[in-house]
C-alpha cells in the first residue's frame, strides 16, 4: 500500500510517499511545484452581491516565502496527482488545511470544472462545478476533510489522467481568515493507494550452457489492468537466492559458474509497485574436460587409455575414436581398454566427461598407431573321420613358411563357429588341433590366428566343413606301404604303394624333397605302381567320394635303396601341411 502527501506551501506542492509492509519497492519522495494559488485582494461591496464585485488575484506561489499570509472568504486549491498511475486503487484521501486559532466557522469545498488560467478573476460562479459540499472536522487548528466524495473526485481525476484536482474553498463566516499558509503541514492532500504487483516473468529457460556460464532468457512482462498498461522498470536476476544483477532486457548471461555444479537461477520483474514473485529454474553446468589422457599397452588390435577424474556432478565418460563415439563408461571409471582395432593403423582417441547438460569441450586427445603381426598361418586344412554314433572328428592343421621360433610365434588360436555362435578353442603351441564328436547335418567353420608375444595376427580365411548332406563320407586312407621293385639290370627305379580303403576314388600326389609335384595320378584301386623314379619322394593320397575328400598321412621313400627290404616312414605335421599347400598350388 502506498501513502502520498500532497503539500501546498511556500510555492511547492510536495508529494511524500510512505511504504507500508508489503511486496513493494522502497519509499519514494517527490516534489511538485504548485501551479497557482488564488485569493481575494480587494473588496468593492458587501452583502449578497459580494460574489460578483470582488476582484481576485491568481498568483504563482513563490519559493522562499518567509512569512505566512491568510486567505479570506474564499480560495483556490490545486493539487497535481499525475504521479499516481491510472491503475492505482485509492484506499483513502484526506485534505488538511490550517486555520486561524480558535476558528469556529464552517467551510465549504466545491469542485472546480477546470484549472484557473487567468490572473484576474471577476467572478467564480462560472467556474464552479456541482455544489458538492465536502464536510470536515476541526482538529488541532486544522480542518480535516475525509469525505468519500473527495476520494471519488480524486479517483475520477486519476482514472481520466487529468493530472490535477482543484477546489474552490469558501468560508461561511466573514469575521476571520479562511485558512493560512505557514508550515508544510498546514495545507496538504494525503492519498493512500495500492498498485498491483508485476506478474512474474514466464517461459524462463537456459541455453548455451557451458562449464562456467549460460544464457538466461524469459518472456517480457506486459501487464494490463482494466485497459491500463503497467510500466515494468526492469528485472532482478538471482543465483541460489542471492541477487546478482539487474537488467531491463529479457535475457542475461550468467557467468563465473563452477563446472558440473547445480544452481537455482530465478528472475523477477519490478516496478514502483514492488517486485513480482520469482520464476525459478535449476541449472547444471557442463563438466570440465578430463586431463592427463594417455595411451599405454599399444598392441595390434587395442590400447589402454587412462585419464584424470573430473570433479562435480557427472554421469560418466564417452570415448571417441576418430570423432565417432566408441563406448561409454561410468563416472567412477578413469581407464578403458580399447579392442577390435585394425593392425598397423593410426587412430585418434578423445575422452569427454558428460552429464545431463552435455559434454565437456576443449578435450585433449591422443594419437596412436597399432602394431602388426603379419604372420598369418597358411591353411587350415582338415582330415575328417566319422564315428559310429553319427558324429565326426576333425583334425585341423596349418603352418608357416618357416619355424615358429623364426617368426617369434608363441602360440596359435583356433576360432570355431557353430551357426552364429563362436567358440574360442584353448591356445596351442602345435600347428594342429583336433575336434571330436562334432554334429553332422551342419556346416562347421574354422579359422586360425598366431600370437607373436606382442599381438594376435589376422585370422586365416575361414575353412568350412560341410556335414549337412554327407551320409558316408570318405575315411582317411590308412596303412600306407611302399614296396620297391627291381627292373632291368637289377636297378631299382620304381615300386608299388598300397593302402586301406577310404573312398570310391583316389588322387595320388608324388612330390620331391622340395615339395614340387612330380607326378599326379588317379585310381579307383587301393594300390598304384610308380616307374622311373630316382631320389627322395613324399607321397600323399586323397580319398574322394560324393561327400568330399580326406587326406592320408604323408609317406616318405627313397629310390634306389641299398637293400632288398621295403623302406617307408611317416611324415610329420609340418611336411604334411607343406605338401597340401603344394597340392593347392598345383
Amino acid at each position: 500500500m502506498v501513502h502520498r502527501n500532497f503539500y501546498l506551501t511556500r510555492g511547492f506542492l510536495i508529494v511524500g510517499l510512505v511504504i507500508f509492509l508489503s511486496a513493494y519497492s522502497d519509499a519514494l519522495s517527490q516534489k511538485f511545484i504548485a501551479k497557482s494559488f488564488l485569493h481575494d485582494r480587494q473588496f468593492y461591496g458587501i452583502g449578497r452581491d459580494i460574489d460578483t464585485k470582488i476582484t481576485s488575484k491568481l498568483e504563482s506561489l513563490i519559493v522562499g516565502h518567509d512569512h505566512s499570509f491568510s486567505v479570506y472568504y474564499r480560495g483556490y486549491l490545486q493539487f497535481d496527482l499525475s504521479s499516481i498511475p491510472e491503475y492505482a486503487t485509492l484506499k483513502s484521501v484526506k485534505l488538511t488545511m490550517g486555520v486561524e486559532p480558535n476558528y469556529q466557522g464552517g467551510i465549504v469545498l466545491r469542485k472546480m470544472n477546470s484549472p484557473l488560467s487567468t490572473n484576474e478573476i471577476e467572478g467564480w460562479n462560472e467556474l464552479w462545478g456541482e455544489k458538492t459540499i465536502l464536510k470536515g472536522y476541526i482538529q488541532n487548528e486544522r480542518i480535516v476533510i475525509t469525505d468519500s466524495k473527495l476520494k471519488q473526485e480524486a479517483e475520477n481525476v486519476i482514472m481520466k489522467n487529468e493530472g490535477s484536482i482543484q477546489f474552490g474553498v469558501l468560508r461561511d463566516s466573514e469575521s476571520t481568515s479562511l485558512f493560512i499558509l505557514f508550515r508544510e503541514d498546514l495545507l496538504s492532500l494525503d492519498v493512500t493507494y495500492e498498485i498491483p504487483q508485476p506478474q512474474k516473468p514466464s517461459e524462463l529457460h537456459v541455453s548455451n550452457i557451458t562449464n562456467n556460464s549460460c544464457d538466461l532468457e524469459w518472456n517480457e512482462v506486459t501487464e494490463n489492468i482494466e485497459g491500463y498498461d503497467i510500466n515494468i522498470d526492469g528485472y532482478h536476476i538471482y543465483k541460489d537466492g542471492q541477487r546478482i544483477a539487474t537488467t531491463d532486457n529479457t535475457g542475461y548471461i550468467v557467468s563465473g559458474l563452477i563446472p558440473a555444479t547445480s544452481y537455482r537461477l530465478s528472475v523477477s520483474a519490478f516496478s514502483d509497485a514492488g517486485e513480482s514473485p520469482k520464476n525459478e529454474i535449476t541449472l547444471l553446468t557442463k563438466p570440465s574436460n578430463p586431463n592427463n589422457l594417455s595411451a599405454t599397452n599399444i598392441s595390434c588390435k587395442g590400447v589402454d587409455l587412462q585419464w584424470s577424474i573430473v570433479p562435480g556432478q557427472i554421469s560418466g565418460y564417452k570415448i571417441y575414436c576418430d570423432g565417432q563415439l566408441f563406448n561409454t563408461v561410468e563416472s567412477t571409471t578413469t581407464n578403458y581398454s580399447v579392442s577390435g582395432l585394425a593392425q598397423k593403423t593410426q587412430y585418434n582417441f578423445t575422452v569427454k566427461a558428460y552429464n545431463s547438460s552435455g559434454e565437456s569441450y576443449n578435450n585433449p586427445s591422443v594419437d596412436i598407431e597399432t602394431l602388426e603381426n603379419e604372420h598369418i598361418p597358411y591353411g587350415p586344412y582338415a582330415n575328417v573321420t566319422y564315428n559310429s554314433n553319427g558324429t565326426a572328428n576333425v583334425r585341423l592343421w596349418w603352418g608357416l613358411p618357416g619355424s615358429d621360433s623364426y617368426y617369434g610365434i608363441q602360440y596359435y588360436r583356433v576360432y570355431y563357429w557353430i551357426g552364429n555362435s563362436i567358440v574360442v578353442a584353448p591356445l596351442t603351441t602345435s600347428r594342429y588341433f583336433e575336434f571330436s564328436n562334432l554334429s553332422r547335418g551342419v556346416i562347421h567353420r574354422f579359422s586360425i590366428t598366431s600370437f607373436n608375444g606382442v599381438c594376435e595376427s589376422y585370422e586365416t580365411e575361414s575353412f568350412d566343413i560341410d556335414l549337412t548332406n554327407c551320409v558316408n563320407p570318405p575315411s582317411k586312407p590308412s596303412n600306407l606301404e611302399f614296396t620297391p621293385h627291381n627292373y632291368s639290370g637289377g636297378i631299382q627305379s620304381g615300386g608299388e604303394v598300397t593302402w586301406s580303403a577310404g573312398g570310391t576314388s583316389y588322387n595320388l600326389w608324388l612330390m620331391d624333397g622340395l615339395y614340387n609335384v612330380v607326378q599326379y595320378s588317379t585310381t579307383t584301386d587301393q594300390s598304384y605302381h610308380f616307374y622311373n623314379l630316382n631320389g627322395e619322394y613324399k607321397l600323399l593320397i586323397e580319398a574322394i567320394n560324393d561327400c568330399g575328400s580326406s587326406y592320408s598321412d604323408l609317406l616318405y621313400f627313397t629310390i634306389p635303396i641299398n637293400t632288398s627290404l621295403k623302406i617307408a616312414s611317416r611324415g610329420n605335421e609340418d611336411d604334411l601341411f607343406k605338401c597340401i599347400s603344394a597340392i593347392n598350388q598345383y
